[in-house]
């Protein structure tokens, strides 16, 4: 799967907008939606701030990819 996709399927299992992730990690809207389209790859430090503003740990986040 997809990073991104992969990162969607999390995203919306927690009913949060791409908007409210990308508030709560610190990035533009366009640079989460970039990612979850597979046109961006994120580094494991943005990788660590979305799962973060998910609310997710790093090794539970990497579990299901």
């Amino acid at each position: 799967m997809f990073f991104g996709r992969y990162l969607r399927k999390i995203r919306e299992s927690k009913n949060i907008s791409q908007e409210q992730l990308s508030i709560k990690a610190g990035y533009y809207h366009t640079y989460v939606n970039k990612i979850e389209q597979g046109k961006y790859s994120p580094s494991l430090h943005t990788i660590w701030r979305i799962a973060h503003a998910l609310g997710v740990s790093l090794s539970d986040f990497f579990k299901g990819f």
